[in-house]
């Protein structure tokens, strides 16, 4: 869930964890129904700092 502009919004969230080969078929799912996708990503191994870049470049994308 995502709130822009007050407005709620409710995307899809992928668990890292969870079993790798469901993750495939789920990305697939969530794309091409949405159109994007949240990824989670705790105890994967990805630093904050490039979390948190990344979601730096996605807010200057969608909403500059």
């Amino acid at each position: 869930m995502v709130s822009v502009n007050d407005e709620v919004i409710h995307i899809p969230v992928i668990d890292l964890s969870n079993n790798i080969a469901q993750i495939g078929d789920l990305l697939v799912d969530a794309v091409s129904k949405w159109g994007f996708v949240f990824i989670r990503s705790v105890g994967s191994g990805f630093p904050p700092e490039i979390i948190d870049r990344t979601f730096e470049v996605v807010r200057l994308e969608l909403w500059s």
